[in-house]
């Protein structure tokens, strides 16, 4: 938690609970301590830290940072969970992003649900496929190389 110091200006120690604040937030988000966890090797209450993470994030001494891509899918859960009255819903990144993989994944879904597999299952069971066939495919595939790897993943499976 280095800073640089501005030319003239002079440099003091960090008061108690500046140093007290940064710790709590270290011990938090770096070391992932629970605040009760926090509270009792510091030698506070957990009101206390609490408080004291508080005060670190808003004074920009943490900043949380998302990509851009996965932040977008807790909004994503959260609508799903509204429109259609889940308790829970998992969003999971598209992990061989290339264009036409997305329709590939809807076709596999389609699928299975045309020959009665109930929508959940579905989803699930073609989430997985499409991420076993990438793997099969590996860097630099297209669209195109999932479905031909198909056959070889259901193979697989039912060795």
């Amino acid at each position: 938690m280095t800073q640089d110091i501005p030319a003239g200006e002079v440099l003091r120690a960090p008061k108690r609970s500046e140093r007290l604040r940064q710790r709590a937030a270290w011990m938090y988000f770096v070391e992932e301590m629970t605040q009760s966890a926090i509270a009792e090797a510091l030698g506070v209450g957990r009101v206390t830290v609490v408080r004291m993470l508080a005060e670190a994030k808003a004074l920009g001494e943490v900043r949380i940072a998302l990509s851009r891509g996965d932040a977008e899918l807790g909004g994503l859960e959260a609508s799903l969970c509204r429109l259609y009255g889940f308790s829970e819903a998992i969003v999971a990144p598209l992990s061989s992003a290339t264009a036409g993989a997305g329709d590939v994944l809807t076709g596999i879904a389609a699928g299975l649900l045309a020959q009665g597999m109930p929508a959940f299952e579905a989803a699930a069971a073609a989430v997985w496929l499409h991420g076993e066939a990438a793997l099969c495919v590996g860097p630099g595939l297209i669209a195109e190389d999932l479905p031909e790897a198909l056959p070889g993943v259901y193979r697989a499976l039912l060795a």
